[in-house]
């Protein structure tokens, strides 16, 4: 996989513009939160009652501004229709949250930034990645599935004017009846 890590100067301005453009406020976050949370619990009248996390305690997609859900594969084929450098990112640390590495190198404190050139290339990555994650046989010690990006990817160009998030979760583990061996990622778009 060909990228270009950004050093910690260029990452934290891109960062910050990233920011600006895709996350809520501390203030629109609690508004959006309490929201969903009410909506949430009118459905589901039984489900315990959890309180709702502090801004600086979630993740980035956990404070996103006005998103779609989509398909993993139409997020597959959105990236893919990108001819641009894409920008590529994790979130930043927080208390029990793993997957800021790429190719093995851990930026728990900072997360990072890089530069992929070709974003179909990219996006084939993509899913090889998460096909081989959902697939992986965790009982068998004999093989070791190690992937080289993080568990929440977040997606955007130079414009900032549109993100795709790759989420951990598979979008079916939502659903009543979840297919076997599926690998429908949870993924996002914002534009």
């Amino acid at each position: 996989m060909n990228y270009t890590l950004l050093n910690e100067q260029e990452a934290t301005r891109v960062r910050e513009r990233f920011e600006k453009a895709f996350i809520e406020t501390p203030q629109e976050y609690e508004l959006s939160a309490a929201k969903w949370r009410e909506e949430y619990y009118s459905k589901n009248p039984n489900a315990h009652v959890y309180p709702i996390p502090k801004f600086d305690e979630v993740i980035y997609w956990s404070k996103i501004k006005c998103y779609k859900e989509i398909d993993f594969a139409e997020a597959i084929s959105f990236l893919s229709s990108i001819s641009n450098p894409v920008y590529f990112m994790s979130d930043v640390e927080l208390e029990g949250y793993v997957g800021m590495h790429i190719l093995g190198w851990n930026y728990d404190s900072i997360g990072f930034v890089a530069v992929h050139d070709d974003p179909k290339s990219f996006a084939e990555h993509i899913y090889n990645e998460w096909k081989c994650y959902m697939t992986y046989d965790y009982e068998n010690e004999e093989v070791w599935f190690e992937p080289l990006l993080p568990e929440d990817l977040y997606v955007f160009d130079e414009s900032f004017s549109w993100m795709l998030v790759f989420t951990h979760h598979n979008r079916d583990d939502f659903a009543p009846e979840r297919e076997e061996n599926s690998f429908n990622r949870l993924c996002f778009l914002l534009r």
